[in-house]
């Protein structure tokens, strides 16, 4: 009987882990202009959102977040440079279902909606987080009491 599945994002054992930076798993979900990020840190349990605009601001977060594992949609273009040294997986485009992801996501924190965490409107962030939850529920093959909420970051708060 398999416990749990170990990836690169979902490793909690200390022994197993860096203690001199997080192990993130990230999600993505956008389009050329706006992009949804997701980042989880499955061991404390830090849950975040944000929507950040163009390539090139979302390719700097990524790199200063340096995430060991990045779930992507399915149906991204292949070869992708946020793909590169991050772990890169590719999900299919229905785990990043948005409507899906806000009622996982108010069941995981007990709410009714997600304007107390401040991100409601944010559809992109949603659906990558989305995705993250239920990563983390099917490789850790658990409910996950530990995360209780989700914040919502802006670059110029970093």
């Amino acid at each position: 009987q398999v416990v749990r599945i170990i990836t690169p994002g979902t490793v909690s054992d200390e022994a197993l882990l860096d203690e001199r930076r997080d192990n993130l798993l990230a999600a993505i979900l956008g389009d050329e202009r706006l992009f949804g990020l997701a980042v989880l840190d499955i061991t404390s349990g830090r849950f975040s959102v944000q929507e950040i605009k163009g390539w090139e601001t979302l390719l700097a977060e990524l790199e200063r977040l340096n995430p060991a594992e990045l779930l992507i949609p399915d149906d991204w273009p292949q070869g992708l440079p946020a793909e590169k040294g991050r772990g890169g997986r590719r999900r299919g485009p229905w785990d990043f279902d948005r409507d899906s992801a806000h009622k996982s996501l108010c069941q995981q924190f007990g709410t009714q909606d997600l304007k107390g965490f401040g991100c409601q409107n944010l559809t992109l962030a949603i659906g990558a987080a989305g995705c993250l939850l239920a990563y983390a529920k099917e490789t850790q093959r658990t409910a996950l009491p530990h995360l209780r909420s989700l914040r919502h970051d802006r670059l110029d708060d970093t």
